[in-house]
Formats: structure tokens, C-alpha cells, sequence
């Protein structure tokens, strides 16, 4: 197993090796819901991004002046970070509501979401906000064309956001709906800048074949790799899942799709992927599941190239003892330039009286480390069910839990650090 260096490479400084088994130090960054009426948002479900000065940008599911979610800011002056509501969404006022997934960055300081409703057909959306100018812009409104889809829970992607970098603003981006399209089982698209306007291409309609045996309802970013193909994963009708791959054909439109890994349910290859894979630089593809030998433990699998096959092997198996390293994998891998991973369990670890609020850890490739324990302040004042995936800032892993904090229980906004 060969892990890629990535240009977040400054995570590796993050624990340097006589450190390496030690918990990380835990700051609480905001408790949301803290403001009258929840105005600075509540529940979050999706993990940060870094812009190019190390701010940090998310987004809420509910709360905000018309609970239907905010865009937030953690402004970064020196080492200390200011948490700012940036946007109300707004159902009625057709931008956007219910924003599931995470958002991206460009090189200008621009940032892209999607947003599960809300929109002029109230089918969801893809957006950019612009900090600078403190405007939002629809980019795309599905269901205003005849197979586009509906309902956005996944990030949007693009090629090199795999090894770190920023998103140039002017080449394709990628995306999945869970719903619509031509057999109304989810679609995988791209979206492209045409001079001020923007076009989107349905590149894939699921459920294309018996039993949805080609996935369903996809859920998790896709993953661009150099050579333009697209990889990402998706339910099934009869199975615990599939880990597919769109390649390009010639001229635009549709891709070849292919079923690199179809998961077995109750089976020890696990079932259910969930979240954001990596690729390394040998072309290894790694991802969880929520599910493994029939529990919910989930498990870290990788897809390694055979030719014209892929061959799949289990790397780790959550909760197959006691539940201390965790279980339930939420959001989705990082890795460094140390061939590590990174991540998160919504559930397990000891904190909240030995039941667990959660964990983050590290895979060095042999076994996993426990990086915090949520829920181990008083009343689960750190948060508990951590989601979304970990980012790295400036040296130091930031994320989000969906519930929990030392006020409310409506989340928090985090930072591990040696």
C-alpha cells in the first residue's frame, strides 16, 4: 500500500514520529445554535474547507434566519479563527435550502455547494459564493431540464482536488444526484463554465440495468484521477453497494460506466460505502463502509488495479472487539505524505460513560489510532456524532459533530491539534 504526497503534505507535521500514539489536544472552535433562533445555523453534517489564507468555510443543514441553513466562515488571524454567518438560505427566495454536503474553494477565494432542495423547481442546487463580493449565484437549478436530476446530498469535485489542490474555476466540475434522471434512480453530472453562464451534461443515469445492479442513488463525491476518469460509489437494489468508474468517450455527453467492486451484503468485504475515496499514486483506491460482516462496525477497504479487474481487500474492521476504536465510518478519507489516512466514526470510541460519542483516527496501513474521543467532556461539551470529512489547516485537523456542544445539541466546530 503506497499513499500519495499530497500538497497537504503538512499534515504529516502534524504528529511527527516519537508523537505519534498520543490523542490530540481538542479546541472548541463555535458551539452553533448559540445565537437567538439559531442564527448562526444548527446541525451540521458536512465537514470544512480551507481557502488559500486558511480560512475556513461550512455549512449548516438547518437554523439561520429561515432555517433552511447557512454558509459560515472561521476567519483565520494568526491562531485564532472568528466564526461568521456569511448566508441565510432562503426556500422561498429560490437560492437554495438544506445544504447536506461540503464545499470546495477556487484559487480566487471563491467557494461551490450544492444544496439538497430549494431552487426555482425546488429540486436542489449547485451554487458559488463569492466572500469578497458577499453574493450567491445559482449555477444550476435541477430539474429545469429533462434528465438532470434531483436532490444533491453529495460534494461537488474536480480534477486535482485528490491531491490537494484548489479548484481552478474554469475547468468542469463534478457532482451525483441520489434521485431523477432518465430511470429515476440518480444521476453523476458535470458542470462547466460557457463565458458567464454554465453547462451542465448528464454523464451517467443509474439503475440503467436489472435490479439497479449498475448503483443507485449515489451519495458520495466522485473522484477525478489524471486521466480524466471519475470513480464514486452508489446503493444497490440487491447488493450492499458498488464502486464504479466513468470513463470519457470521445466528444462530450455520456461515459462508459463500468462496476469496479460490487459489495456483498452480510459479507466480510463489507456493505455500504460511505463518503469520499483517495486515490494513492500507485492507483490504489481507498474508501469505508457503514457495515461489515453483517454489524454495523464498517470497515476501511482498498481497490487495487488487476489488469482489467480490481481486486479488493479489507484493511480494517471497525468494532470487532470492544467498540474503543470507534464504528460507523462518517464523511470521508484524507491522506498525507507519511502513508497515513485519516477519518472519522459517528459512533463507539469511550467517551459519554464508556458508550462512545465517536472517534477520529489514523491508519498507518497496520492498524488504526485512536486521534480524540468525542464526548469525553462533561455532557459531551466537545460534541458528539462527528461527521463529514477531516480537513487540514495550517498543520492541524478541523472538523465538524453533528450534535452536542458545552450549550446546546446542536453541534460543533473543532480543531485537533499535537
Amino acid at each position: 500500500m503506497k499513499f500519495l504526497s499530497v500538497c497537504t503534505l503538512a499534515i504529516a507535521l502534524l504528529l511527527p514520529a516519537s508523537t505519534q500514539a498520543k490523542p490530540l489536544h481538542y479546541t472548541l472552535l463555535h458551539n452553533f445554535c448559540t445565537v437567538g433562533d439559531c442564527a448562526d445555523g444548527s446541525f451540521p453534517t458536512a465537514g470544512l474547507v480551507a481557502d488559500a489564507k486558511g480560512n475556513l468555510f461550512g455549512v449548516t443543514e438547518t437554523g439561520g434566519t429561515h432555517n433552511n441553513g447557512v454558509i459560515f466562515e472561521l476567519e483565520r488571524s494568526h491562531a485564532s479563527y472568528t466564526f461568521k454567518v456569511l448566508h441565510d438560505f432562503c426556500f422561498s427566495c429560490e437560492d437554495a435550502s438544506f445544504p447536506l454536503a461540503g464545499l470546495i474553494a477556487d484559487v480566487n477565494g471563491n467557494i461551490y455547494g450544492t444544496s439538497a432542495g430549494g431552487g426555482a423547481h425546488d429540486c436542489g442546487t449547485v451554487f458559488r459564493f463569492s466572500p469578497a463580493k458577499n453574493k450567491l449565484k445559482v449555477l444550476h437549478d435541477f430539474c429545469t431540464q429533462d434528465g438532470d436530476g434531483n436532490t444533491v446530498v453529495s460534494a461537488l469535485s474536480y480534477a486535482g482536488r485528490n491531491s490537494g489542490a484548489l479548484y481552478d474555476g474554469v475547468s468542469s466540475l463534478f457532482g451525483t444526484t441520489a434521485s431523477g434522471g432518465a430511470n429515476d434512480h440518480g444521476t453523476a453530472f458535470s458542470l462547466t463554465p460557457v463565458g458567464k453562464s454554465w453547462t451542465l451534461s448528464t454523464l451517467y443515469a443509474f439503475c440503467a440495468q436489472s435490479s439497479c445492479s449498475d448503483g443507485e442513488e449515489p451519495s458520495g463525491e466522485i473522484l477525478v484521477d489524471d486521466a480524466g476518469n471519475l470513480f464514486g460509489s452508489a446503493g444497490t437494489a440487491n447488493s450492499g453497494g458498488v464502486v464504479y468508474e466513468l470513463s470519457p468517450t470521445f466528444g462530450s455527453g455520456p461515459m462508459t460506466q463500468k462496476i469496479i467492486h460490487t459489495f456483498c451484503s452480510n459479507c466480510a468485504d463489507g456493505e455500504g460505502p460511505v463518503g469520499a475515496l483517495v486515490m494513492t499514486s500507485a492507483g490504489e483506491i481507498l474508501g469505508t463502509t457503514e457495515n461489515a460482516n453483517g454489524s454495523e462496525g464498517g470497515a476501511i477497504f482498498e481497490l487495487t488495479p488487476n489488469g482489467d479487474s480490481w481486486d479488493e481487500s479489507i484493511l480494517h474492521v471497525f468494532c470487532a472487539g470492544n467498540c474503543k476504536d470507534g464504528y460507523a465510518p462518517s464523511g470521508g478519507l484524507i491522506q498525507d505524505g507519511r502513508r497515513n489516512i485519516y477519518g472519522m466514526n459517528a459512533l463507539g470510541g469511550t467517551g459519554e460513560g464508556g458508550v462512545g460519542g465517536g472517534t477520529a483516527y489514523r491508519f498507518n496501513g497496520t492498524k488504526v489510532i485512536k486521534l480524540y474521543d468525542f464526548c469525553s467532556q462533561k455532557n459531551c461539551g466537545d460534541g458528539r456524532l462527528p461527521m463529514g470529512t477531516l480537513t487540514l489547516n495550517r498543520g492541524n485537523l478541523f472538523g465538524i459533530t453533528s450534535q452536542g456542544g458545552p450549550v446546546t445539541a446542536a453541534g460543533t466546530i473543532f480543531e485537533l491539534s499535537p
